[in-house]
């Protein structure tokens, strides 16, 4: 779980920002990497980096069946929408995008086909750190 509060997301912020939940969640721990610093799988509709210090984390347990099942609460601020998401199978080539100043990725989505192959940020990729990290390690580019 994440603490939006301690963070600059725009869920904590302006206007009815004490009603805001206080633990946002559960997200899927990714990645171990240090004592304080976890990866966690976050959708598009979370800004920032997903990368976080424990400071800002909360384990998340599930409610003792005495309780019953119980409702979600609704959403309190209009998030932008969570584009859908696909597995990545491989990372296949990478350019310079002399546009975005940056390095993009040829990545063959799990399931399609070559002609479905598209040209993808890092930022696009963060829920697939490890294929990333083969990637540059196996062409050189760290």
């Amino acid at each position: 779980m994440v603490n939006p509060h301690s963070l600059e997301w725009v869920e904590s912020k302006g206007e009815g920002s004490k009603l805001v939940q206080r633990w946002i969640g559960p997200f899927e721990v990714l990645q171990r990497i240090s004592e304080n610093t976890y990866r966690l799988r976050l959708g598009d509709n979370y800004p920032g980096n997903p990368v976080f210090n424990l400071q800002h984390l909360k384990r998340y347990t599930t409610s003792p069946p005495e309780f019953g099942s119980r409702p979600l609460l609704p959403e309190l601020r209009a998030l932008k929408p969570a584009s859908e998401e696909y597995e990545v199978e491989s990372i296949i080539g990478h350019k310079h995008d002399k546009s975005k100043r940056s390095l993009v990725y040829l990545v063959r989505w799990k399931g399609y086909g070559p002609s479905h192959d598209s040209w993808q940020t890092p930022r696009d990729l963060r829920n697939a750190p490890d294929l990333l990290n083969d990637y540059r390690r196996k062409v050189g580019l760290y």
